[in-house]
């Protein structure tokens, strides 16, 4: 039952940030997963006696140590607002949001401010949110949560992700000169690792593979 309320919880955030935000909350699964494979060695280790239960003793207390380190960390962290906040937007839409979502959905209107967003260059800036990414489209969250579950995009990173790669692309041919963490920065990526990862999820090669290619 956690692991599936964890599930639901690692979802609504995934559709809400611009990228899967395994940082806010990833010690949770970790922790469900340590605790079931130390419960599933209890009946083989409990009538031992000497080094196993020691040893098993040893490993179940620092993962009860690691547990709660970690929730009290996040309990005085600005990350449990920032996945409420998740949650909040995932509840089901009332009837009402319903009906104007997908009377909105036939025509071509939502299609034409996403477009229009696109050519702005938002997706550059930095931690875009669903809540932000909507207001920029001047649309509600619910619509365009909506439009991007009914989409090829699924959600908020799948929108934005690949604008910021075919950005970065653009800057290794035009600017060379730049470094990688410049352009990371400069495409709306939170950190060089990140860069790398993603860039090399959509293109198969690193960013220094791309650009002697260019050469």
């Amino acid at each position: 039952m956690q692991y599936k309320a964890y599930n639901q919880v690692k979802l609504a955030v995934g559709e809400y940030f611009d990228r899967e935000r395994h940082d806010l909350f990833g010690w949770m699964g970790l922790s469900m997963r340590i605790m079931a494979i130390l419960a599933f060695f209890v009946p083989l280790v409990i009538f031992t006696e000497g080094k196993p239960l020691v040893l098993f003793s040893i490993a179940y207390f620092f993962c009860i140590a690691y547990s709660t380190i970690s929730l009290f960390t996040y309990g005085v962290s600005d990350n449990i607002i920032r996945v409420e906040e998740a949650e909040e937007d995932s509840l089901p839409p009332s009837p009402e949001d319903t009906e104007n979502n997908q009377s909105s959905m036939l025509n071509t209107q939502l299609s034409d401010m996403v477009e229009s967003w696109k050519a702005s260059g938002f997706y550059c800036e930095h931690n875009l949110t669903l809540s932000v990414v909507a207001k920029q489209m001047k649309m509600t969250r619910r619509q365009l949560q909506e439009w991007l579950r009914q989409s090829e995009y699924k959600n908020l990173a799948g929108l934005v992700t690949p604008l910021r790669i075919e950005e970065a692309k653009r800057v290794l041919k035009v600017h060379p000169e730049w470094s990688v963490e410049t352009i990371a920065a400069h495409c709306g990526f939170s950190s060089r690792e990140y860069f790398h990862r993603a860039f090399r999820q959509y293109t198969d090669m690193t960013p220094a593979k791309f650009q002697q290619g260019i050469k």
